[in-house]
């Protein structure tokens, strides 16, 4: 896929531009210079955020295309989504702004590992990208399935736009970074494991995402 490698070919000098603008820019002196680092920096965190959402984009449209299902437990699918994530390099603070309330026993799902991380990437990143500050994701599990959700303290979405922040490339009244892809690659993800995703205030101020799957189903012996 062309533009799944080209996505991927620009990831680490981007990541790299980013991180020295970042540094530039704290020890620049006040002016027109510091300003000048400012733009940069600024244009270096967009320019990221729209590689790692377009390589992502690509990525699970092929893993979703396989269309190979096996048993997994989402509280390891979260563990390695996150992992990724701070790698990446781009959220440096990550660790500390998650709060993590996850089951002792598996949460078993039968699904795509690739799509679901890149779900679950997906989610956290925009709480990131848009709300600064602590993000809490929880997993449920009982009954005919689970639930995961993703909350943050941030703006929140306007009632008259949570079905359109599905569409590609819809950002809403966000002008911060990213490409509009983040929650329509999580809503196909969703979709294709026979489950689904909703937006929604959150009591005290702020978003919460909520994503729905089906339990895995027992295998019945012959």
């Amino acid at each position: 896929n062309v533009t799944a490698d080209a996505a991927h070919q620009l990831r680490t000098p981007l990541t790299a531009m980013r991180a020295l603008s970042e540094l530039s820019l704290e020890s620049a002196p006040p002016g027109r210079h510091r300003e000048i680092m400012r733009r940069i920096h600024t244009n270096s965190v967009n320019a990221t955020v729209l590689a790692n959402q377009i390589l992502s984009d690509a990525t699970t449209l092929h893993s979703l295309e396989t269309r190979l299902r096996e048993p997994l437990d989402m509280r390891q699918i979260i563990g390695e989504a996150l992992q990724r994530l701070q790698t990446e390099g781009s959220y440096p603070g990550l660790t500390a702004a998650l709060r993590l309330d996850l089951p002792d026993a598996p949460a078993m799902v039968e699904g795509e590992p690739n799509s679901l991380r890149e779900m679950v990437r997906n989610l956290v990143e925009n709480a990131q990208i848009h709300a600064p500050g602590v993000i809490e994701v929880a997993l449920r599990a009982g009954g005919a399935g689970i639930v995961l959700t993703i909350a943050d303290r941030g703006p929140g979405i306007a009632p008259d736009m949570r079905e359109k922040v599905f569409e590609r490339f819809e950002r809403g009244a966000h002008n911060g970074p990213g490409s509009g892809l983040g929650l329509p690659i999580a809503r196909a993800v969703a979709k294709a494991m026979g489950g689904s995703i909703a937006v929604d205030d959150r009591v005290g101020g702020g978003l919460v995402v909520t994503v729905r799957l089906p339990l895995r189903r027992k295998r019945e012996r012959p």
